[in-house]
């Protein structure tokens, strides 16, 4: 079974030193579409590309190059990473597997005298012989891995396909001339058809080989050459091209044209397990090229460009015919496409790499939006409305602006009711009410409202002058509903909007100490906060390409040291100063997981590349000013570390008025 369909191998750069690979689909494979992931490099290399992947998308196999471009042959899995066969680093190329992986094929040694060669994980790498040449190469394998097929020099210099077995060895099927050539390019699942071209009178030949017979598929009329590129699960439906003109061939209708999109080139690279669905090229009437899908019932539908595009080539097709891989060319240059049939009519082409790195995104969001709900809950059990010695009641409300960590544009609103009452001389309790409102966006999320409520109980072994032993323990929770806008930033992705709810708690507890320095008070003091994060999952709906999330939760453990200040400067006015110094003990990040249709992410865990910091500090400054002596208000600038490395410090101002009695 050959597992990409011609071109075989398409190369996306994904940032600077990062490579995403893709493979085109086995026609005859019962895997819904090729894998697109990040496979990295064997040590010491510079570069690699990806030729095949297993139908079970497990498997990836190709070739790496090393310093001096030598090509290396690589097995990756997700388990093990980019690795030779067997730990060994052999040079060559990988070209195609079976259907679990676990037999791969190729060629090993350079381009001039390569051997061709079988590799499982008991046998290691056998090579298969040769025709009596110096070359060979494999380029298929069945899926059970039992035959393999291709090309290799006979005695003449003469390319001749392949086909290759245990018990037979590497046997040469032949040509469709005397003295021809000829090239086995695909083969179906049982591995029992093969199909290529061979030289024959007049030209060039498709050919289909079944049981010791090579078989001339002849050539649309008009035309004096054909090839066969792919062929279907059972190797009743070949695909090819024959001259300038894609073709579909079976026994009962012959080899059938299937026109074009107006221009005067077609050609078939990929053919669905059941044969009725092809995919390939063809040119319009100002001669640029388009990818298509063909059905009896529909004709060659013209699957349209990327973004500022000048061309598209459909390179594979998903058993079902569904889903369609191929490249297109962007702003950025050449890229994978991957299209797929909606219920709701033809979708675009999407950029394959920016569909990944849109996910990517998403799970940037998730963990942002779930941290930033996290610092809100904290506020909600960090700031209390204390009575002071002789008064039972406090009231306080408050306002606040702060500049978003990820958009630098992006602002945040916060307003906050507290309540607070004395139970005695030196316990209190009370509440804290806020809701919030932002501007700013967090990549790909949007956070449209939110609010919560905070609950708290402090200790003051004396509360006339604030000094001596403070305690302090409370709960809260912050709630908000957000969307994600997956795509949103992402050239030619379809832009998925989803609602999702996302929640956050936190608990506190606090010992501090206060002094008095003349007339200012120092109150150091040391804190140990358990924030806890979730959101909801949810079903993107309305794309071709939908993602199904699962819920998301985050953990995190915080030791906080903070020294506090405040100076009267006279009976009304007081000025405060706070420095703190916020230690991540404990960690445990969110995943974004879930299903897709995507290459490479029908089960998927995507952990942010964001790096949370481990030292947060912060520092703020401001005063108070005494209206009456139940009644005062405040202003306070501040400044923070942002959460996350990547991102921007927040700067703010909040106001209060405190009514006490």
């Amino acid at each position: 079974m050959k597992t990409f369909s011609f071109p075989p191998v398409r190369v996306v750069l994904f940032s600077a030193c990062v490579v995403f690979l893709t493979s085109g689909v086995a026609a005859a494979s019962t895997a819904p579409f090729p894998v697109l992931t990040d496979l990295g490099l064997l040590p010491a290399g510079i570069g690699s590309r990806a030729n095949a992947v297993s139908a079970n998308g497990k498997v990836v196999v190709g070739q790496g190059w090393d310093a001096t471009y030598a090509p290396w042959i690589f097995r990756w899995t997700d388990e093990a990473g980019m690795v030779g066969l067997n730990g060994v680093a052999i040079q060559g190329s990988a070209n195609a597997l079976n259907f679990d992986g676990s037999v791969i094929v190729g060629g090993t040694g350079s381009n001039g005298a390569q051997q061709a060669f079988r590799w499982d994980a008991l046998s290691g790498v056998q090579s298969l012989g040769d025709l009596g040449g110096t070359h060979s190469i494999a380029w298929g394998v069945s899926a059970d891995g039992s035959v393999v097929v291709g090309e290799a020099n006979d005695g003449a210099a003469l390319r001749r396909a392949f086909r290759w077995t245990a018990a037979l060895g590497m046997h040469d099927l032949g040509s469709l001339s005397v003295g021809g050539s000829s090239v086995a390019s695909a083969i179906s699942n049982d591995g029992a058809v093969i199909v290529g071209s061979a030289a024959a009178t007049g030209g060039t030949r498709a050919f289909r080989w079944e049981g010791g017979t090579m078989v001339d598929l002849g050539t649309l009329p008009g035309s004096t050459s054909s090839g066969a590129f792919a062929v279907n699960a059972d190797g009743n439906v070949v695909v090819g091209s024959s001259n300038l003109a894609a073709f579909r061939w079976t026994a009962a209708s012959g080899m059938q044209d299937l026109g074009s999109l107006g221009g005067m080139m077609s050609s078939a690279n990929g053919v669905s397990a059941d044969g009725s669905v092809v995919v390939g090229t063809s040119t319009l009437v100002d001669d640029s090229s388009r990818a298509y899908r063909w059905t009896a019932a529909t004709g060659m539908t013209n699957l349209g460009l990327l973004t500022g595009g000048s061309f598209s080539e459909a390179t594979g097709v998903s058993a079902d015919g569904n889903v369609v891989v191929g490249t297109a060319d962007n702003s950025q240059g050449e890229r994978a496409f991957i299209w797929k049939r909606s219920a709701a009519g033809l979708a675009p082409i999407q950029d394959l790499g920016n569909l990944q790195t849109s996910v990517i995104r998403s799970a940037n969001a998730s963990t942002d939006l779930l941290a930033m709900q996290g610092r809100r809950a904290r506020l909600l059990v960090e700031q209390h409305c204390l009575p002071g010695a002789a008064q039972r009641y406090c009231l306080s409300a408050d306002g606040a602006v702060s500049t978003s960590e990820s958009v630098a544009d992006g602002r945040q609103r916060i307003g906050q009711l507290g309540a607070g009452r004395r139970l005695n001389a030196q316990v209190s309790m009370g509440l804290n009410v806020a809701w919030v409102e932002t501007d700013g966006r967090h990549g790909d999320g949007h956070e449209d409202r939110a609010h919560g409520l905070g609950l708290w109980a402090a200790y003051q072994q004396h509360a006339d002058t604030g000094t001596g032993w403070l305690a302090d323990l409370g709960a809260s929770l912050s709630t908000g509903e957000s969307r994600f806008q997956r795509g949103e930033h992402d050239t030619d992705v379809q832009i998925a909007s989803s609602q999702v709810a996302i929640k956050a708690t936190a608990q506190r507890l606090a010992v501090g100490y206060g002094v008095a320095v003349g007339d200012s008070r120092l109150v150091p003091e040391l804190a140990l906060t358990h924030v806890q994060g979730a959101h909801r999952g949810f079903e993107e709906r309305n794309v071709a390409l939908p993602l199904n999330i699962e819920d998301a939760r985050s953990e995190q453990t915080y030791a906080t040291a903070t020294l506090r200040g405040s100076l009267p400067v006279d009976p009304q006015l007081t000025l405060t100063a706070a420095l703190a110094m916020d230690v991540l003990l404990n960690e445990d990040a969110p995943v974004f997981q879930g299903q897709s249709d995507i290459p490479g992410l029908d089960q998927f865990e995507v952990r942010s590349p964001l790096r949370q910091r481990q030292l947060v500090p912060s520092a703020t400054a401001g005063s108070r000013y005494a209206l009456s002596p139940a009644s005062s208000v405040a202003a306070q600038v501040h400044a923070r570390a942002s959460t996350f490395h990547e991102q921007r410090p927040v700067l703010g101002v909040q106001v209060q008025y405190r009514y006490a009695f």
